[in-house]
């Protein structure tokens, strides 16, 4: 039974690390397709912003990047070289443009779901706890004039106490999803555990009456031999009683009867 835990343990420890890699995967596409779409749609419509470009080059290479590491079988690597160098670019994308209001800052909501899904919810929630801090330090710079104001009519702690709830909302929606996820296939690994236990058991039991009705059939082939053997023995042997002087025979077995003594 441990042996079947340990073994059973590997294979979903092999299935995560399979499932981490798709993800990967169609991570990568995301932020390979993603960008390069929107510098091929602005160099097409509107070729002044060219200059504007560096967001999309850096998440490209930063796509790049954690594409080697997936290739050379480093999961972890690739991971985080995927999430910490995107919420770098981002942050810095955010301070370029209007702080908390910019685009790029709500942006950081997919480094938060990529721990998530990548790391599990603990990693989901420093994330998102980095983020809303990242938010909190655009807050602070861009009402102490350090950063240029984006026009509009709510205020910038407003505007980051509302990306907060969003960025606290999707680490926590993923978060609960995986829980649920690894509840569930726990309990299916349990009770295929128990079913093939049970099978086992009953595996064993239908053997030992196979075994227990063998060795009763074999006893009685085998008092049917000795009593064959008996009556063969009782009727080739040579026995009776005589009376030799003047008298006759008082017993005369069937084996006997072909003799004349």
């Amino acid at each position: 039974m441990t042996r079947e835990l340990i073994g059973n343990d590997a294979d979903s420890e092999g299935q995560e690390q399979i499932r981490k890699a798709q993800l990967m995967r169609g991570f990568l596409a995301v932020m390979v397709s993603i960008p390069a779409l929107h510098s091929a749609l602005v160099l097409i419509l509107a070729p002044q912003r060219f200059s504007r470009l560096w967001l999309d080059g850096f998440l490209l290479a930063i796509a790049g990047i954690s594409l080697v590491f997936l290739k050379a079988r480093k999961l972890r690597l690739a991971g985080l070289t995927l999430i910490i160098p995107t919420i770098a670019v981002l942050t810095l994308a955010a301070i370029a443009s209007s702080g908390v209001r910019a685009p790029a800052y709500i942006a950081l909501t997919i480094p938060i779901l990529f721990a998530s899904l990548l790391f599990g919810t603990r990693a989901g929630i420093i994330t998102a706890v980095v983020s809303a801090a990242i938010g909190l330090g655009l807050v602070y710079g861009e009402t102490s004039g350090y950063l240029p104001f984006a026009a509009g009519t709510l205020a910038p702690g407003l505007h980051w106490i509302g990306t907060t709830v969003i960025f606290g909302l999707s680490a926590g929606l993923v978060g609960t999803a995986i829980v649920q996820r690894e509840k569930a296939l726990d309990w299916s690994r349990r009770n295929a555990l128990a079913l093939a236990e049970k099978n086992q058991q009953l595996k064993d039991e239908i053997e030992r009456h196979e075994k227990t009705g063998f060795e009763r059939d074999r006893a009685e082939t085998l008092l049917r031999q000795s009593e064959e053997r008996f009556r063969r023995l009782s009727e080739s042997t040579l026995e009776g009683i005589l009376i030799h002087e003047n008298g006759k025979i008082v017993d005369q077995p069937v084996a006997l009867r072909a003799h004349r003594i």
